[in-house]
Parts: C-alpha cells; structure tokens; sequence
C-alpha cells in the first residue's frame, strides 16, 4: 500500500542522436566524397608567441611588460646567452632587454593546411612596447610558435612551428608616417613580416569526416581517392587511409605540395562512382548544365578534371563551340590543359590575341600546366610584350613556375641566410614588379631597364646616393654604413638590375663581387623612393603582404569546412587581375599599384644560383 501511493518521478526520456549531416548543395554534386564527407584540418592554424628583434639602429625599447621580462630572460639563457662555452658570457638577458638596439614582440602567424614538416609560412612581427618607433633593418630571434602560444595560462603548449628572420616593412610607410599620432586611432604600432620565416615542425593532418558511419563506404571512399590520385614516386603513404567508420586520412601527393587548395577541390568533386561509361555520361552530363547554366563553370570544371581522362572525349567536343557562350569553351580548355591535354595549346593561340585583357590572362595562368610544351612556352614569351600589365605578369608567373630558362635567376642567400631572389624577364615594357608574398624577389622586364638622366636621387637621409650625368655614363652609387665615417663608392652600368644587384649582394671570397649586403626591406624601399621620384625609365608594381588581414578575418571569422557548394569560394582558377586599386595601409588589406586579386604566386622549388650579367 505504502509503495502504491508514493509519488513517481516520471522516466526520463532517452535524447534523440543528432542527424548527420544532410547534402545541401548543387544536386549535380551528389555522389562526389565533399557530398557525403566533410573536410577537417583545412583552415589554416594561427600559432603565435611573443619574441626578440635585434639589430635596430635605436628604435628599439629598454621597458619591457613585468609579465614577460623574466620569461624572455629563461628562454634567452636556454637559447645561449651569457655563456662562456658559447663566447656570449658579456651578454646577458638583462643587458639585451635593456638596450634600444632590441624589442619584445608579438609573433603570429598561420599554418596552411596541408603543410608538411619544413614547409615555410610568413610570420606578422608587431612591437608590443610602446616606446618601439620602427622594425626597420630588425632580425627576429628564433621564436617557438603553438596555439596560443603568446596566451600566458597556454604558453606551454606543444611548439607547432619554429620562426626567425630579417624583418620586411611596407616600403609605402615611412618612418615619420609611424612616429605620427593619429588623433583619432591612437599611435601606429610598428609591424612587419619575416617573409618565409616560419617553419613547420609538424606534418598537419588532414582527414575526411563521414555524413554517416560506415565501414563499407569508408574503405569505398579511400579506394576511389586513391584510384584517381595513385601513389607517385617520392610519396612515403597512400593518398587515402580509411582509419574507421567515420575518418578517412588524407596525404597530399607530392605533385600537389605547391598547390594543396585545388587538390583538395577536386578530392571535394570526385564522384564515387566508378563504374564503366559512368564518367563518359557524367561529363556530358556537366557538359549540358554547362551550356544552361554558365554560372556553375567553376565547379563543372573541377568536376570534370576530377573524372579524369575518361571525360576528354567530351571536353574536347566544346574546345572550338563558338556558338555558345564564351565561358564554356574557356571552361572546357581550362579543364583540357589541366588534364594535359596537347590539343588546347592551337586554341589558346588563337584567344591570346582575344580583345578582353580577361580572357589573354586566363591564356598565361592556364598554359603553366603545360611545362613540356614548347609552343605553350613560345606563346607565353610573346605575352611578356602583351599591352596590359596583368597578362605580362600572368605570363612572367607561369614561366617562373615552369623553371622556363627566360628567366634569368640570382638568388640572394642560401638557406639560413637567404634574403630574396632577382629575375630579370625580357620585355620591350619595362617594369619593376616587387612581390613579398611567400618568396621575397624582385622582376625586372627588361633587363636593360634603366634611370632617367640626369640622375641625382637620395635616400635615408644621404646615407645611400645615385649619380648620373649621361644615360650611357655609369651610375656612382654613395653608401655610407650607419657609424661608418666615410662613404663607400661604387660605380653601376646604368641599369636597375644592377643597383639591385649590389644593394643585395654580399660580398664573400666565394662571390667577391663588391655588394652592401642590404636587406630585401631596404631594396625594395629603395626602389619605391626612387620611382615615385620619377628617377626609374619605367613602371613599378607591387604585392603587399595581406597577412595582417588575414590574421585579422581569422580572428573575427572562425574558419569553416569546405562543402562542394562552397568550393566556388575558394576555386584554384586566380581571379582576373584588372583595373586599379585604392593604396591603403598593408596592415588593412591588399595593396598595389596597378595591381589587385592576384592568386599566390608559386615560384619553382629549384631556385637556380646562374648569375645574371650584372656588374660595373
């Protein structure tokens, strides 16, 4: 009875699991592995920490935050300091903290995915001491980065990468520009980047997460992964690797490791199916949505490159369609080259005298997957004299990528102590292109590009000057070394390739050719001075660095997954350069002159040491 009147709680109800993912996207790419997985380890990985600048000619500061004064003394004791074994025994932690020559510094930077142990990354160098005035001619110290490495509860965390270097400062900012107080933000905080000064000391693992668990269609997706993108020979595993029900391991193939975005869009595009004629009827397929729906070219094309050869047949059926839309054929040639397809290089030909500058400077981007191609390397040396600046540089891209002998190389430093690279393009347009994004360098079209005349031209306060009389006449260059109580003098050929040369050169017994050993910062801060004063015979552009934004848009949009009906986003195809854009400060955005949505440059691995023909 007393069990039968007592109050019963009633049963809590058992949760219900959550849906898996369901497909959202275009129905055309049901059935690819971006419809029934999900990317995880794509975005890029903000590491960061805090550091040491030497070498600054007194900008640097003596006050430096209590929190992290006797945490920079350990790790400058652990990294030799006031050690008699290692010669440092006069200088110790106190010593260079408390010298202007010195500054603490915030240290960031971000991973990108797919990267392999010793892959390099540009590293955001930003003055956390209030009295710093300038990074310039600075050198970072070697700094351990982690996630959250510069959070002080976090700053134990496993090191992801390691970071060091000469610091590189926006030739567009002045020194008295950063001293200045704006009313209205507050002071400029001095800020660089070390270009290519981080270095991963991990491989970043990437993985693909089922919609729905299944052991079956795990395997089944790793299989077709990697019956399409097979082992190559400098590969250590397999392109795919199903670990369980719901992860399938991915390894980037080495034929990717420069261009890790557009491998993983065709991976986000690969359709399962694998049965026979289905790529033939697939790629018709896309071909018929190709021809209703323009819009949908950048997918149809990755969708096609993903089938694979099976679908040339179809693909080459649109190579001359001049009755349709433009945009099909150009869909159907980007997708031909990438496949390999020699039969692309006539049409090309014939659209690199096309009147839409777009269309001439999809020619140049697109003809770098054809390398062995001795016609596709003709045309591309014929679009370094195109009209338009965005389809030489398009071209000088492409051919830098292809290790095309044109282009005439002298790299600047090996290893450690690498600072940039110079080629020299010829051209009948002459123009001076400085890029520092990924690899720091210098292109000069035209080799022969030279000064107005008469030439009379400072910089920094008189310590580095230019003097010509004659254009035909060679070129006094004064530099005077800060301490130095006299000049040094050299003379130049007139050409900027040469003033170049020297302002980087250093001079060894290997290499005794005279040279100031200056920094990449200062080369390029140079060069701007001296075009904006009209002194050069010819154009300059530049690429900014837009690794401040980036960090910036990290922080404020935490990175998402790539889902197929997103890839568009992010497509591999660079976005036509055109028009001009606004100069703004690099810490806002991208900047140029002339220049604007440029894709990352890639510059080939083998950096060739031949030496142009520079010199008095």
């Amino acid at each position: 009875m007393a069990v039968g009147c007592t109050k019963q709680e009633p049963l809590e109800q058992p949760r219900a699991a959550a849906p898996p993912p369901s497909f959202t996207g275009p129905p055309f790419l049901y059935g690819t592995v971006g419809s029934l997985t999900r990317l995880q380890g794509d975005e890029p990985l903000l590491v960061s920490n805090y550091g040491m600048v030497t070498e600054l000619d007194g900008t640097g500061s003596a006050d430096v935050p209590p929190h992290l004064s006797e945490w920079l003394k350990k790790k400058m004791r652990l990294l030799g300091l006031h050690s008699a074994r290692l010669g440092t025994r006069n200088l110790t932690p106190e010593r260079l903290l408390a010298s202007h020559e010195t500054t603490v510094v915030l240290v960031e930077g971000l991973i990108p995915s797919g990267a392999v142990k010793g892959s390099p990354f540009d590293v955001l160098v930003t003055a956390k001491q209030a009295q710093t005035t300038s990074l310039a001619g600075g050198r970072l110290w070697t700094t351990e980065m982690a996630i959250e490495g510069a959070n002080p509860a976090l700053r134990y965390s496993r090191p992801l990468a390691d970071a060091r270097g000469p610091i590189y400062i926006d030739p567009f900012r002045d020194a008295e520009q950063d001293s200045e107080q704006n009313l209205e933000q507050g002071p400029v905080v001095p800020r660089g980047v070390v270009l290519a000064g981080g270095v991963v000391k991990a491989d970043r693992r990437l993985e693909l997460v089922l919609n729905q668990p299944s052991f079956r269609r795990s395997r089944g997706i790793a299989n077709r992964i990697n019956e399409r993108f097979r082992k190559g020979l400098g590969d250590r595993h397999q392109t795919a690797k199903p670990k369980s029900d719901r992860v399938i391991q991915l390894n980037i193939p080495s034929r990717f490791a420069h261009d890790v975005p557009r491998f993983l869009s065709l991976i986000s595009h690969l359709y399962i199916q694998s049965a026979p004629y289905f790529a033939y009827e697939q790629a018709q397929r896309l071909a018929d949505l190709l021809v209703e729906q323009p819009r949908w070219s950048d997918d149809i094309s990755l969708g096609w490159e993903a089938l694979g050869n099976p679908a040339r047949p179809i693909i080459q059926s649109y190579y001359d369609r001049k009755d349709l839309d433009l945009s099909v054929r150009l869909t159907a040639l980007r997708a031909g080259v990438r496949l390999g397809d020699a039969r692309t290089i006539d049409h090309f030909i014939e659209l690199s005298d096309h009147p839409d500058t777009a269309v001439r400077q999809l020619v140049a981007i697109e003809l770098k997957h054809m390398p062995k191609s001795i016609r596709g390397s003709r045309l591309l040396r014929r679009l370094l004299n195109d009209s338009e600046h965005t389809v030489r540089l398009a071209a000088y891209r492409s051919l830098a990528e292809m290790a095309d002998p044109i282009v005439e190389r002298r790299v600047f430093g090996q290893r450690e102590t690498f600072k940039c690279i110079l080629d020299l393009v010829p051209s009948d347009k002459p123009t001076i292109f400085l890029s520092q994004v990924e690899v720091p360098r210098v292109v000069v079209f035209g080799p022969d590009t030279g000064f107005k005349s008469p030439l009379l031209a400072s910089v920094w306060d008189n310590r580095l000057m230019l003097r010509a009389d004659h254009p035909d006449q060679p070129v006094d260059v004064f530099f005077q070394k800060p301490g130095d109580s006299e000049p040094r003098i050299h003379q130049i050929a007139p050409a900027v390739a040469n003033l170049v040369y020297l302002m980087a050169h250093r001079q060894t017994v290997e290499e005794p050719t005279p040279g100031l050993d200056l920094s990449f910062s200062q080369v390029a801060h140079t060069l701007h001075r001296l075009a904006a004063a009209g002194e050069i015979d010819g154009e300059l552009e530049l690429e900014m660095n837009p690794l401040a934004t980036a960090i910036a848009q990290w922080r404020t949009s935490p990175p998402g997954t790539m889902r197929p009906e997103t890839v568009g986003q992010i497509t591999t195809s660079p976005t036509p350069l055109s028009g001009d854009t606004t100069r703004m400060s690099w810490s806002e955005g991208v900047v140029g002159t002339k220049l604007s949505g440029s894709a990352t440059p890639q510059v080939p691995a083998r950096l060739d040491d031949t030496r142009p023909q520079l010199g008095p």
